[in-house]
């Protein structure tokens, strides 16, 4: 399965900020939180850490670290682009999105406090991922070009092969 998948570092997009969000799947269907100052305050009296950004060196062991897990794991990383505060990645994986998600985050963190980057209680990734099937070439094409080119200026950035 093709996979175009997005998720954030800790505290860097929280519920009710200025873009909206989603909230997690309940009864079935994904519900879009528009905008809200008072909900995204409230979230964010709820951290327990400040919100985490990636430098420089962050993001290369990162990207290392997730080209680790899909190199384990059988998977064809298509695209990656590691920013400061999120990650975007386009994945040919047999595995559920949650898997690979999942497989990321940890590979990442292990990565990162292996290399005495964070701290063994650090929270490094928010909660979740954005998740979006790809069915089409064109689809498929289009997610590739935004998550290499649609950024701003390249950060962390693997190109795969061409699929």
């Amino acid at each position: 399965m093709l996979y175009f998948i997005t998720f954030s570092t800790y505290g860097s997009h929280l519920p009710g900020d200025a873009r909206g969000s989603f909230d997690h799947v309940r009864q079935g269907s994904r519900k879009f939180i528009p905008p809200n100052r008072g909900l995204e305050a409230y979230r964010r009296k709820l951290m327990t850490q400040e919100p985490f950004a990636l430098s420089p060196e962050d993001r290369r062991v990162v990207r290392e670290a997730m080209l680790g897990a899909c190199s384990f794991r059988g998977w064809q990383l298509l695209a990656l682009h590691v920013r400061s505060n999120h990650v975007h990645g386009v994945v040919d994986a047999t595995a559920a999105a949650s898997m690979v998600v999942n497989g990321w985050k940890a590979y990442s963190t292990r990565a990162l406090r292996r290399a005495g980057l964070v701290t063994d209680h650090r929270n490094v990734w928010g909660h979740g991922a954005s998740v979006h099937g790809i069915t089409t070439r064109e689809g498929l094409q289009s997610a590739i070009r935004y998550v290499l080119e649609g950024q701003g200026e390249a950060m962390e950035v693997y190109r795969g092969p061409e699929y």
